[in-house]
């Protein structure tokens, strides 16, 4: 078992690298070898004792640490066709800044712990088989590739408590839990993929392509922001606050709401969504919120407002709607497309003040619904872009529905 605790060295005998090259090599246990200017490694290297870099130290070669590789104050480039291996112990501290440079491979084995900056630039690889900690004020700025896949296996270990920046172009994958922990961030712009992402801090996706089943947790954020589509590929279960701002959100997977979910405004587009008891919806004037499955509501919060939001079911088929417990529930319109079938249940109302339909056949359990208008359309409409969409994520067969005119 590997114990991380800094330990004494009684017999260590210091070295200083005036040459270009650091020296000696290999470096072994007991001995440290400090750069305090700007050195390079040009050769095969192994270390087995300490490196302290307070200056720059260019790695072009190959350089094996199986000893503490110790970036304090200084620069750590890993550059063109250079490999860094880890296999013991590589530290960046708060003021490091270590460099993965385009074209150049950094691998870790066992562990990793960055306080300070961690650039893996554009065409380099970061390959993790051990333990990646971004400790509390590191930052991660990915424009390469960071495989975080412990052992080749389904588990990867990837502790954020500072700030990952996956930038446009860079591709993060981690094959098991990305922990996004208390006061910590995540910017998404380029293409992440995860077996989970579990948020306690602060998770916003602003662009690219997020694959990942989600668990955002009690007094967590998830954000979903700015032009164009974010489409989240995976299972979601949201215990804090998804706030979507000016977008279209879509969730291809199941969406279980214990908390809060706030539109303002988007268009949200949903397969299946179950409210709890604890959880609920806001939306606006111009929200849409689109389903292609069932639509479960159980909720009991008081902080439910769709009155002015629009309801649609956009696909062929049936769709199971719980409309809750006790009370009413209100919504502006809510269209059926051609073909949808609404079957209603519970103890509560769905009120819409204008119900679009093509015909009443379509809505069972009518007991449950309020309208003040029915709408009945002649014939099935041509579908609009967010229908398109659904049909770009195989969320549904054919379907035509009616969107109705901005107020």
């Amino acid at each position: 078992m590997l114990l991380w605790a800094v330990c004494t060295i009684t017999t260590i005998t210091p070295l200083s690298a005036h040459a270009a090259q650091i020296a000696p090599n290999p470096n072994l246990s007991g001995n440290t070898i400090t750069v305090s200017d700007s050195d390079e490694n040009s050769v095969y290297f192994s270390n087995e004792g300490w490196i302290n870099i307070n200056g720059t130290l260019n790695n072009n070669h190959v350089l094996l640490n199986y000893g503490y590789l110790y970036n304090n104050s200084g620069n750590l480039n890993n550059n063109s066709g250079a490999q860094l291996i880890n296999s013991f112990s590589l530290y960046n501290d708060y003021s490091g800044k270590l460099n993965n440079n385009s074209g150049a491979t950094l691998y870790n084995t066992t562990r990793l712990d960055n306080y300070g900056t961690l650039n893996n630039n554009y065409d380099a690889a970061l390959l993790n088989y051990g333990y990646l900690y971004n400790n509390n004020s590191g930052t991660i700025n990915n424009s390469g590739t960071i495989n975080n896949n412990l052992g080749g296996a389904t588990i990867g270990i990837l502790q954020n408590s500072g700030t990952i920046n996956n930038n446009s172009g860079g591709t993060l994958y981690n094959y098991g839990a990305l922990s996004n922990n208390p006061g910590a961030t995540v910017n998404n712009y380029g293409i992440l993929t995860a077996a989970l992402i579990d948020n306690n801090g602060t998770f916003n996706y602003f662009d690219g392509v997020l694959n990942a089943n989600i668990t955002n947790n009690p007094t967590a954020i998830i954000t979903l922001s700015g032009p164009g589509t974010r489409a989240v590929n995976g299972n979601v279960i949201n215990y804090g606050t998804f706030k979507v701002t000016d977008t279209i959100a879509i969730y291809t997977g199941s969406f279980i709401n214990y908390g809060g979910y706030k539109s303002d405004p988007s268009t949200n587009v949903f397969h299946d969504l179950t409210i709890e008891s604890t959880g609920y919806l806001i939306g606006a004037n111009g929200d849409e919120f689109h389903f292609s499955g069932d639509f479960l509501n159980y909720s009991q919060n008081s902080l439910w407002n769709t009155a002015q939001a629009d309801l649609f079911f956009d696909t062929v088929g049936t769709h199971d709607v719980y409309v809750g417990s006790t009370g009413t529930f209100t919504w502006d319109d809510m269209f059926l497309s051609d073909g949808a079938i609404v079957d209603l249940k519970g103890g509560a109302t769905l009120h819409v003040n204008t119900l679009h339909v093509f015909n009443l056949a379509q809505l069972t359990g009518l007991d449950n619904i309020s309208y003040d208008k029915i709408d009945i359309e002649g014939s099935a409409s041509v579908p609009e872009p967010v229908t398109m969409l659904l049909l770009s994520f195989g969320l549904v067969g054919v379907a035509g529905v009616r969107r109705k005119f901005q107020k």
